[in-house]
């Protein structure tokens, strides 16, 4: 089951998801993962910071996940929602990428079931431009 709603009060609601974990998106710099609490039905995870701490970027590389280059009509280019630092560190001619995935888990019985779905972005540096 899956719930996005994206908006003035923002809400995601994923159920069965055990992690989230980005790489190189938005001010996500390298991988970073998010644990989410699997306790039966009752799943409730809030997103709580600072100004400027990256709640936004989460809430927008999840928009990224669920619906792809539709989930980001806010900028013009995916390849802005690449970190800056990745790609100012990526050597001219070299590909780098950027992704987004979210690990889900379920238990039946005695049966456990982990899947993982990524969503990449992809670019090649070909100038010293970012």
């Amino acid at each position: 089951d899956f719930f996005i709603r994206v908006g003035f009060k923002s809400c995601v609601y994923i159920r069965y998801g055990k992690k989230i974990t980005f790489q190189n998106i938005l001010t996500y710099y390298g991988e970073q993962s998010i644990e989410l609490p699997i306790a039966g039905d009752r799943t409730l995870t809030i997103l709580v910071g600072p100004n400027n701490s990256g709640k936004t970027s989460i809430i927008r590389a999840l928009k990224f996940w669920f619906y792809g280059r539709e989930g980001i009509a806010d900028r013009k280019d995916p390849i802005s929602y690449i970190s800056n630092r990745a790609k100012s560190e990526t050597p001219i001619g070299k590909s780098l990428e950027a992704w987004v995935e979210i690990t889900f888990e379920r238990q039946i019985k005695e049966d456990r079931e982990t899947k993982t779905l990524r969503r990449v972005i992809e670019a090649k540096r070909n100038s010293e431009s970012r």
